[in-house]
């Protein structure tokens, strides 16, 4: 996979029991930036959960809407705590992504979904 310039996005997870924004109230999710705004061709969108998120989670799958053929088939590095996919950006476009991190206390997987707009320099 090709690491030129990649676009770091990170990932926070907690658990917070009620109140959350994603698996039921029961966790909490946000990214950094909150829209992956990507500009050049041929760019890694690099998702890494952060310092913050705890030991137990763990990325496990990613689908999109992607039907353009704009995404590569990901990769989970850092023994699951690092997701990357290339972006092949050659057409505007809006993608909608769902991440899913794995609770590896209980299993649960918790839905993360980031948008991604395709915007190639002209």
């Amino acid at each position: 996979m090709n690491q030129k310039d990649p676009v770091i996005i990170n990932l926070e997870v907690a658990r917070v029991g009620r109140g959350g924004n994603t698996g039921g109230g029961k966790y909490f999710y946000n990214f950094f930036p909150d829209l992956v705004n990507v500009l050049k061709p041929d760019t890694v969108m690099s998702y890494r959960l952060s310092a913050d998120t705890g030991r137990d989670f763990r990325f496990s799958r990613f689908f999109s809407t992607d039907a353009l053929g704009q995404l590569s088939k990901p990769q989970i590095l850092d023994d699951g705590r690092q997701l990357d996919v290339l972006n092949a950006n050659t057409v505007q476009y809006l993608i909608l992504v769902s991440i899913q991190v794995e609770d590896r206390l209980d299993g649960t997987l918790v839905n993360c979904d980031p948008q991604v707009t395709n915007v190639p320099e002209t």
